[in-house]
């Protein structure tokens, strides 16, 4: 498991770093305002990334009790993925972090973690 940073997209502009993706998980601070840019480097197959739900329903105070799901996005071979940001009531571990597993194997995905 590595925790990876969060990288701050300020006016002045960001250079992203990407790291090499975990096999098992990664986990992710969360603020509610962080998002993931995963990129499947493999030739030719598919990856899927998963944030894992950390409860099942969440109250809303509009549209009262909502189920919640895992996040599962599949990437294709040589793309990459946007993914969040991730409500803090739903997807938050017990360390305000996100948890992120990946299909098959972690190899060939670069993932960043970024905010605004």
């Amino acid at each position: 498991m590595a925790v990876l940073s969060v990288q701050d997209i300020t006016e002045a502009g960001l250079t992203p770093s990407f790291a090499a993706a975990t096999n098992g998980t990664d986990n992710v601070i969360n603020t509610g305002v962080e998002f993931l840019v995963v990129k499947n480097g493999h030739g030719s197959a598919t990856r899927t990334v998963t944030v894992t739900a950390q409860t099942t329903s969440v109250v809303d105070a509009t549209f009262g009790v909502l189920a919640k799901s895992n996040i599962a996005k599949t990437i294709a071979a040589g793309a990459e993925a946007y993914i969040g940001p991730f409500p803090v009531a739903a997807f938050n571990n017990a360390s305000s972090q996100i948890v992120i597993t990946y299909s098959d194997s972690a190899a060939d995905i670069t993932i960043g973690a970024f905010k605004l």
